[in-house]
């Protein structure tokens, strides 16, 4: 009988099934598992590494944006105070420069003797 085990009288299994109950298939499969296991973790790594320094990142931006609305805020505070009046230039002009207004008149004391 052609095909068939002298032993059992059964037809032999074709080839394709003695390769895949062959170890060396068992170990090819084993490796390429082990090969794409490998690159998903040193991928993964490298993204977590990313994505820390993505986060220190947006930290240090987020610190750089309260500190200039901070600055944006007194600047703001400037503006108003000098107004359309112009309260704190009039303030630097007498206090800084010695001006007067122009309906004012000044009036020169005598400093005061220390004896």
């Amino acid at each position: 009988m052609e095909g068939a085990s002298a032993t059992s009288g059964t037809p032999r299994a074709s080839n394709a099934s003695e390769n895949r109950s062959s170890p060396g298939w068992f170990w090819s499969a084993a490796v390429a598992v082990g090969m794409v296991v490998l690159v998903v973790g040193v991928a993964g790594v490298k993204g977590w590494a990313d994505l820390k320094s993505s986060r220190a990142r947006a930290d240090e931006l987020r610190q750089e944006l309260r500190e200039v609305e901070d600055s944006v805020r007194f600047l703001e505070e400037r503006i108003h105070e000098l107004g359309p009046e112009g309260r704190l230039l009039e303030k630097v002009a007498r206090e800084e420069l010695g001006l007067i207004g122009p309906d004012e008149v000044l009036v020169l004391l005598p400093a005061e003797s220390g004896s």
